[in-house]
């Protein structure tokens, strides 16, 4: 058997290939974590409804129990459209890293096989494998690109809305324990005296949203939740006394520009203090040449969603949104330009500056303190 490396393909010898995914120890597949496959077309835009361990499609059928499931493949069954299959491995409700799943591993029965890299893998969601079409001939490429933030998170990137429910929690019945509590943290910031701006993925599915900073704790109500954008608004319970930040106006970040990033990455790890990290502006576009956000090189972890970007007047140039595991700092930010029309549609007057004054990152942590707040969800 062909063992394949992360970014190799290999030929599909007929179209009805049955795909093997194994796993060992106590956190298995269809318990812990789930499998689904992403039908796309030929620029990797969803373009059907996904194939679920729960929820089969006829192009995709699966058996078999939590240490060892056989997927079949109809390919000739499936939509003109589709151009590739991505299949995804992710933890029921995003609830802990896929880096639990012991031996993980993917073949095709006597041709390929292939180990994801996932010992020590913090991600909770990860594409795999691809089976893709080329011409009259389809192939398959191993790969590795993972979402810290689940299954739900990867699909809001893709526009799509992916189900990463525990199919037994979801009907009813009494699942494993949680591995995991179901709690998460995120960052927010004042942008008027009653409201933060977050990210969408931030406060999904959050039943109970609560704000901490060194101004207090506030609890927290929902008013806008943007999913495709993922933007978030959210009301407190009461108002802070801490100035609105201001966001930058007119032309966009420049390439090589310095900024910097403010929140509470890791706060279960790291505590309740505020981490500040540095870097600058490396694209002017999101994953697929996407618009709506810039790439920039200041580390995060998880935590981080909702911070916001700073330039160097300390104006917000956009927001902490998501990264690309497996690689060096290719993060992203919903720019500051969608982040002012959100707000210009639910009434919003942002704060503009009054006058643009240069400020190191000494100077810029002390003027935003208190405006930065971390936010504990609990579904």
């Amino acid at each position: 058997m062909n063992d394949l490396i992360t970014g190799a393909n290999a030929p599909l010898s007929h179209d009805e290939p049955i795909i093997v995914v194994e796993a060992e120890g106590d956190f298995l597949i269809g318990d812990y974590a789930g499998l689904a496959w992403l039908p796309m077309d030929d620029k990797r835009h969803p373009v059907t409804a996904a194939a679920y361990l729960q929820e089969a499609q006829a192009w995709a059928k699966a058996r078999g129990d939590g240490r060892r499931c056989e997927w079949l493949l109809h390919l000739k069954q499936l939509p003109a459209q589709v151009h590739s299959l991505s299949l995804i491995v992710y933890s029921y409700a995003a609830a802990g890293p896929l880096g639990q799943l012991r031996n993980f591993r993917v073949s095709l029965p006597g041709l390929h096989a292939y180990a994801p890299p996932l010992h020590g893998c913090a991600d909770a969601a990860m594409i795999v494998l691809e089976v893709y079409r080329r011409g009259d001939t389809w192939k398959i490429r191993a790969l590795a690109e993972g979402s810290t933030y689940g299954l739900a998170a990867m699909g809001r990137r893709l526009n799509v809305a992916l189900d990463e429910r525990n199919p037994r929690t979801a009907a009813g019945e009494n699942g494993p324990a949680n591995p995991s509590p179901d709690r998460w943290t995120g960052t927010g910031f004042v942008i008027a005296p009653r409201h933060v701006l977050t990210c969408a993925h931030v406060i999904d599915n959050a039943r109970n949203i609560r704000l901490s900073a060194f101004g207090g704790k506030r609890t927290a109500e929902i008013v806008l939740q943007d999913n495709i954008n993922d933007v978030a608004l959210l009301h407190l319970s009461e108002p802070v006394d801490a100035p609105p930040l201001s966001f930058r106006q007119g032309a966009g970040c420049q390439l090589g520009e310095a900024v910097s990033t403010m929140g509470f990455p890791l706060a279960g790890v790291m505590g309740s203090g505020l981490q500040v990290t540095q870097g600058c502006i490396s694209g002017l576009l999101g994953p697929r040449d996407d618009s709506r956000f810039l790439q920039f090189t200041a580390p995060i972890q998880p935590g981080s969603s909702g911070s916001p970007l700073f330039d160097g007047h300390g104006l917000i140039a956009g927001m902490v949104t998501s990264t690309i595991t497996q690689s060096q700092n290719m993060n992203f930010a919903v720019k500051s330009a969608l982040l002012l029309s959100f707000l210009e549609a639910v009434g919003i007057d942002a704060p503009s500056p009054s006058a643009l004054t240069a400020l190191n990152t000494s100077a810029l942590a002390k003027r935003v303190q208190g405006a930065l707040w971390r936010i504990d969800c609990s579904g």
